[in-house]
């Protein structure tokens, strides 16, 4: 529950550098990740979830989608797939 409130207060904390003078831009936005689909086991121990970035090589930019996994307490954060498209669902 604890990885949850800090995947939470992440996004609080993105939203208020919103408020700050800085500029926006595509460079930025394409460095942040987005967490989706989180999934717990049934003993609540242990958290998979779906994370989007971006992968740029050469010509070639598009987004991906992983699954990673951790402690529900935001430790032990582990990429689990490594496919060259997008992996999603973790159950």
């Amino acid at each position: 529950m604890h990885y949850l409130k800090r995947i939470l207060s992440s996004s609080f904390f993105i939203i208020s550098l919103s408020g700050q003078s800085f500029e926006w831009s595509p460079e930025i936005s394409i460095q942040l990740k987005q967490i989706s689909d989180l999934n717990f086991s049934k003993k609540g121990d242990r958290i998979a979830m779906v994370v989007r970035g971006a992968l740029i090589e050469g010509e070639k930019s598009e987004y991906l989608t992983q699954i990673w996994v951790s402690n529900n307490d935001g430790e032990d954060l582990t990429q689990f797939t490594y496919n060259n498209k997008s992996s999603s669902h973790p159950r």
